[in-house]
């Protein structure tokens, strides 16, 4: 091929992947479906068929702040929940991620701030995504931890801790940290 040939099946290539490309973009694939199904609607909703999940092209990302909590538990089957300084409501240890800060550092830093153990972090449970009583988006992610020491020192975002049931636990957390307990308790490995 001379110089001239080569650049020019490079332009054709070129040419046909980047109209490829924006023929498969998410809005393009949402349009040729809407098209084939005749199903063109005015709410720019789109029903993706692969998850059943509906969902609206016009809906706002979440921006949300971070966090990692840990379903800590000890060899004898106890989990341990804290009871929050601010309003005596019972949760898992943990909190927000620092900006650049690695997940599981994040998560080993929080856990040792709020009830002084040092864990070990197995793998995640649970992600969830919400928006707080004041509009704020929030993010999630749950994982399954062990403690060999069972002596909690607890700083002032906490006033009590229990070493409790999963039943216990699961009464008084959230329904997504009860969530969280359960599916924790159920991936751990059995010895």
């Amino acid at each position: 091929m001379t110089g001239g040939s080569v650049a020019a099946s490079y332009r054709r290539r070129v040419s046909l992947s980047t109209a490829q490309s924006a023929a498969t973009t998410p809005r393009a694939v949402v349009a040729r479906d809407r098209r084939r199904s005749g199903s063109e609607s005015s709410d720019n909703r789109h029903t993706n068929a692969a998850v059943g999940v509906s969902v609206s092209m016009d809906e706002p990302f979440l921006e949300a702040t971070v966090s990692i909590r840990g379903v800590v538990c000890r060899s004898d089957d106890r989990l341990l929940v804290v009871r929050r300084s601010s309003d005596g409501g019972w949760e898992l240890p943990g909190g927000r991620l620092h900006r650049n800060e690695a997940v599981i550092d994040g998560l080993h830093r929080e856990i040792r701030e709020e009830t002084g153990l040092a864990v070990t972090v197995h793998r995640p449970v649970a992600a969830t995504s919400w928006q707080n009583t004041g509009d704020e988006d929030r993010f999630a992610v749950y994982y399954y931890c062990t403690a060999d020491e069972s002596d909690v020192a607890l700083s002032d975002e906490h006033t009590d801790f229990r070493w409790v049931s999963k039943a216990t636990a699961c009464e008084q957390l959230s329904e997504v940290q009860s969530t969280a307990t359960r599916r924790a308790i159920g991936s751990r490995p059995t010895e």
